[in-house]
């Protein structure tokens, strides 16, 4: 706080003993020493009061935030059960009308698909090979590196 070095600290100590004289000097210090420490007191309680108010509105903050994601999950709950109120009466319309409903798009892929899907996604760090492209088409996207080396050197 206070950058009070010992010269500093002597200087006031021979201008104390010059004004108040050695006979009061140490009831002087004596109630000095006090004050500081009622001051610096008063500091650290002023400190721990800010600090706890801090968490206390970090506490009402994340409250209010654990209150909205409840209630957005609430709705996402309404919404599954609006949509899946939808979809049964999607169906039961089509079954009604002796339309067949078309296959959802987990339903479309083939079994090979599926297990090429699983691989895929086991396998980290690893990416699909690019698809082969027409080498007779020449748009030069799809060669595969032989071609390629054959035309840097020619």
């Amino acid at each position: 706080m206070f950058d009070i070095g010992f010269w500093e600290l002597a200087l006031i100590s021979i201008i104390a003993l010059l004004v108040v004289g050695p006979e009061r000097l140490p009831a002087m210090a004596r109630s000095a020493g006090l004050w500081v420490g009622r001051i610096r007191r008063y500091i650290s309680h002023v400190k721990d009061d800010i600090e706890r108010e801090i968490r206390a509105d970090e506490l009402r903050d994340m409250m209010k935030e654990s209150s909205r994601i409840e209630s957005l999950e609430e709705e996402l709950g309404e919404t599954r059960d609006t949509l899946k109120a939808v979809e049964q009466e999607i169906e039961e319309a089509d079954a009604s009308l002796g339309v067949e409903s078309a296959p959802r798009e987990d339903e479309t892929k083939s079994a090979s698909e599926q297990a090429a899907g699983d691989l895929g996604n086991s396998i980290v760090g690893h990416s699909a090979p690019a698809p082969a492209g027409d080498a007779e088409s020449g748009d030069g996207a799809h060669e595969n590196g032989s071609e390629k080396d054959e035309r840097r050197s020619g």
